[in-house]
């Protein structure tokens, strides 16, 4: 099997498609596992299957799901074997939106993703990475997100911000929808994209899915709700009604009634089935930008804004009436969530996640984040009526500006998920057993290079998937999350890498606004990108220095460039004066008037140069404090060597 490449170069083509696509699946059937699990951890039938047309990176990762079907009891049935290959699976998975894109990455991901697992099959397979004649970038250790962390992939295909996301109730695709006016069907476990559902004019802002799972519900800026069939992806009904543009949707869980708000200022309910209008709710004056469902289907929350007061009210849905209203000042409401036991949770703009029952209207809780971990955990409850504020002002810490953008319930309620406009992910702890408990700061998810917009759950909780203005979406292990509590940092010291089309030169691109090239031709086989002595490359302490000697001569420059004005006009004073003199000499050189006149520039020359080495040195050190403050954003230069998942 080492010589793989070879035997299929002896092969038509015909025979190497038969090969490629059918050999695993018929191994399988001939209960031949030695010789699957052989195949699937070679190098070089990866390779081949990656660059083959008819195959590609989906088809790929398809091929290990085979290994779900392998009788436990076979006497060949090896568990170690197993998780080496649904590693090497999770692998692919993580970096299937690079190599759909640049196959040429291929053994820089796995050895990225693999190199601390030492079993024996995992082991053969980067064994022979050296041996492929494909240029490539190898890293040394392993400096990429493993298979067993908890981002599992990230889904890549919309042009511009993903807006929206929803999960189908099978747990196996995921709906986004974009400001590039498309509606995108994902596979949840491969990662790849199923379909595109095209017929917005405007950016899509919010999506949902029948109970049933066979229709998604889209609402665009394009004023319109649109329904379409998951199975075709052709659309089926288009419902004309809101003024302007459709903000957010939801479907009741009978699947007879779709909920639409928009920025008309009205919440309209729609019968699914004939894209009737049955109700509209006209109770807010600004735009809906928010709005949830109960589970028992029988009423529905939105949230809006006027001024500096934001407003949630729960309508019910048989009735069409207004059953409770909820004001709140100053901070916008930007999503609302309902969990299974009648509890309504929702954010504002300033980062605050409210808690309250949806019956009582008692507040529960009131989870207030914050850039320092000290605080991050604390609670701030709160346990009056509604009907007893006159006003509320959310705590919020003075020093943070995040701002919440999403939040999602986990489907056994225990736990929330909150995004905020620093990229971040937040997880909280909502299992308590009364009140006055802390509701505890759980985990920390970072790995977007844009703010998360939307969040959803799988239905068996286990996954949940971000959306972001990246352009991409990231499917996370939520099961793992919860055994581990921790911060998971995906920042990287390289943030992208290229190879030249000729093989011959790498261009890193690294923090501090710098790019070193390598010549991969004269430097060693196992060269260390992350050691390497070359007089080019910086450490840390170095980079600032440079940082500083950079900041020096930018001043001094400007310095000179005045200095040599005020010099300039020095000269023509002089001039001036001179050719006075000659044609007037009763004119003295030595009168006051013309001595200040002839020193002047010279003078403010001279503070000029004094005020900018101030300046300097002002802005030297309130650099420096900033380097100490985003120490934790810019991992170390001479850490191990990282690839930016977020860019193939």
């Amino acid at each position: 099997m080492s010589n793989l490449r070879s035997w299929l170069g002896q092969k038509s083509p015909e025979e190497i498609e038969h090969f490629l696509g059918e050999i695993p699946r018929l191994w399988l059937e001939g209960e031949n596992l030695n010789k699957l699990s052989r195949l699937l951890s070679n190098y070089e039938f990866i390779e081949a299957k990656l660059n083959h047309t008819e195959f590609g990176i989906k088809a790929l990762i398809e091929d290990y799901e085979l290994i779900d079907n392998i009788d436990l009891s076979h006497p060949d049935y090896s568990e170690q074997t197993i998780q080496s290959l649904k590693l090497i699976q999770g692998a692919l998975r993580l970096s299937r939106h690079i190599l759909s894109q640049d196959a040429t990455q291929l053994a820089g991901q796995l050895s990225g993703r693999l190199l601390d697992f030492d079993t024996p099959d995992i082991q053969r397979l980067l064994q022979q990475i050296p041996q492929t004649e494909t240029t490539c970038l190898r890293s040394l250790r392993a400096t990429l997100n493993a298979p067993t962390g908890l981002l599992l992939s990230t889904l890549s295909g919309h042009g511009d911000s993903v807006n929206a996301v929803a999960v189908t109730p099978d747990g196996t695709m995921v709906i986004s929808g974009s400001s590039d006016h498309t509606v995108k069907v994902w596979d949840l476990n491969t990662g790849a994209e199923i379909r595109t559902l095209t017929g917005h004019s405007a950016p899509v802002n919010a999506v949902a899915v029948t109970p049933d799972g066979t229709k998604v519900i889209s609402g665009a800026s394009d004023n319109t709700v649109r329904v379409w069939s998951l199975a075709t992806g052709k659309e089926i009904l288009k419902f004309n009604g809101h003024s302007h543009s459709v903000n957010a949707v939801g479907v009741t869980p009978d699947g007879t009634r779709v909920i639409s708000g928009a920025s008309d200022n009205t919440v309209k309910v729609w019968n699914s089935g004939t894209g009737t209008e049955i109700l509209t709710f006209n109770g807010h004056s600004t735009p809906i930008v928010a709005l949830a469902i109960t589970p028992d289907g029988k009423k529905a929350v939105s949230g809006s804004i006027l001024g500096i007061s934001q407003y949630i009210i729960v309508w019910n849905l048989e009735t069409g009436k207004e059953e409770l209203t909820r004001q709140e000042h100053r901070n916008l409401v930007k999503t609302v969530a309902i969990t299974y036991d009648n509890h309504l949770i929702y954010g504002s703009d300033n980062g605050a996640i409210t808690i309250f029952h949806l019956e009582s209207g008692e507040v529960l809780f009131l989870l207030a984040p914050s850039q320092n971990p000290e605080t991050r955990e604390k609670l701030y409850p709160i346990s009056r009526v509604l009907s007893e504020l006159n006003r509320f002002d959310p705590y919020q810490n003075p020093e943070t500006k995040e701002k919440l953008y999403s939040i999602a319930v986990a489907p056994d309620g225990k736990s929330l998920i909150a995004v905020y406009s620093d990229n971040f992910s937040r997880v909280w702890n909502l299992e308590t057993s009364n009140k006055s408990d802390q509701v505890k700061f759980h985990s920390q998810l970072e790995g977007h290079t844009a703010p998360i917009v939307d969040i959803a759950f799988t239905p068996d909780g286990k996954r949940f998937i971000s959306a972001s203005n990246d352009k991409t979406l990231k499917v996370w292990n939520f099961g793992l999350l919860e055994k581990n509590n921790q911060v998971i940092n995906d920042n990287n010291s390289v943030n992208d890498v290229t190879i030249t089309t000729d093989g011959k030169q790498a261009i890193l691109a690294l923090p501090y606004n710098m790019v070193r090239v390598y010549n991969l031709e004269r430097i060693p086989q196992n060269f260390n990108f992350a050691t390497d002595k070359y007089p080019y490359r910086f450490s840390r302490i170095q980079n600032r220095f440079v940082e500083i000697i950079d900041k020096f001569f930018h001043w001094w420059i400007k310095a000179l460039a005045i200095n040599f004005f005020y010099s300039l006009l020095s000269l023509g004073i002089t001039l001036f004066l001179i050719f006075k003199h000659k044609f007037y000499p009763r004119i003295r050189l030595n009168d006051n008037f013309h001595l200040l006149l002839f020193v002047s520039p010279v003078i403010i020359g001279f503070l000029t140069n004094i005020l900018f080495f101030v300046k300097l040195l002002v802005s030297l050190i309130i650099g420096n404090e900033n380097y100490k403050n985003k120490s934790k954003k810019y991992p170390k230069i001479y850490s191990n060597f990282k690839v930016d998942e977020s860019s193939p």
